[in-house]
């Protein structure tokens, strides 16, 4: 694929569709079974490609408090980075993958809201070639 700006959603639902859309045309490109969706990847890539001063850069099991299933945290050191948390006692893969996007979904919305709020200079899309192909 070659690079094109595009607009990046400003609501939840549209950041689900977009993230479908771009999740469909990677798959189709390669020849991906359409499931399942490796969250874990998207998160990290496409992360660093939309937002590469605050990029999804852990996704980890840890033994959280019963009744939580994951968090969005940001990186204690103030790199910017973000941290997504899943709860290791969640034995389904299924269940994982939906929480990880879930807080990748959060990833969107915050990083979008801090752009919003700082005013920031508009972030384009870049598309291209998933990492490690």
């Amino acid at each position: 694929m070659g690079k094109e700006g595009l607009s990046l959603p400003t609501t939840p639902k549209g950041w689900a569709i977009h993230l479908t859309k771009l999740v469909c045309a990677v798959q189709r490109a390669q020849s991906l079974p359409r499931f399942p969706v490796d969250v874990e990847a998207i998160a990290r890539d496409y992360s660093r490609q939309v937002f590469p001063n605050e990029p999804v850069t852990m996704v980890e099991g840890l033994d959280l408090s019963k009744g939580i299933e994951g968090m969005l945290m940001p990186n204690p050191r103030g790199t910017g980075e973000w941290g997504i948390i899943y709860n290791q006692a969640i034995k389904s893969k299924g269940r994982r993958n939906f929480t990880l996007a879930h807080e990748l979904g959060t990833t969107s919305s915050t990083v979008m809201l801090t752009l919003l709020v700082f005013n920031a200079r508009t972030a384009t899309w870049r598309t291209g070639a998933p990492a490690g192909t």
